[in-house]
């Protein structure tokens, strides 16, 4: 029996509980882990934090994102990115860009070399449909620390709460649309029967 290739790839861009619904309902994917992450290049940003005797200090930056473990015989880092860029509005420099850099986190450098091609690819696709370029960027994985335990698995703990149903339900049902042969049965079926809304 063949052993499963696994790799890993970090992500970010929009909310965590967005992206870790997206990539846990995928064919494919091992595990998601939704936390906060950053990058080698990253390094050089910090923010304010205030310690327990209320003195003001510089940390270094993490922003929401998620990790993911897949295989890449079931999904490749092509389409990933895509998905992942389909997700959110990469294209756009809006108020909360800073917070929610849009990038994909590799952990080698031939993943990173990889992900700038296909970047670069839908970039050249988008120029030529007269679309913006995507702001997202390739950078070299440096830390990622889990977020609360309660909060992973967010969305398929309870998909009719209202930030799900709100939110994440409207999004997974757009990338359907045009991945939905990349979507697990069994998830599609919970994303169908959300608030019993059809995802057409």
């Amino acid at each position: 029996m063949t052993k499963e290739l696994t790799e890993q790839l970090g992500l970010s861009g929009h909310c965590y509980w967005c992206m870790e619904a997206i990539f846990n309902s995928l064919i494919g994917i091992v595990k998601v882990e939704q936390g906060w992450i950053n990058a080698k290049e990253q390094l050089d940003q910090s923010v304010q934090v205030l310690d327990n005797h209320g003195q003001e200090s510089l940390t270094p930056a993490y922003y929401e994102g998620i990790l993911v473990t897949y295989q890449r015989q079931k999904i490749d880092l092509a389409l990933l990115i895509n998905i992942h860029i389909a997700s959110h509005s990469a294209d756009k420099k809006h108020a909360l860009r800073a917070r929610y850099p849009s990038a994909i986190y590799t952990f080698n450098p031939q993943q990173q070399a990889q992900a700038e091609i296909i970047i670069a690819q839908i970039n050249q696709t988008r120029i030529t449909n007269g679309d913006a370029k995507v702001l997202t960027q390739a950078l070299s994985f440096n830390d990622f620390y889990l977020s609360a335990g309660q909060q992973q698995n967010y969305y398929y703990q309870d998909p009719n709460r209202p930030f799900c149903h709100t939110r994440i339900t409207p999004k997974l049902r757009k990338l359907v649309k045009n991945y939905g042969q990349q979507f697990l049965p069994n998830k599609l079926e919970i994303i169908k029967d959300s608030n019993n809304n059809n995802i057409s």
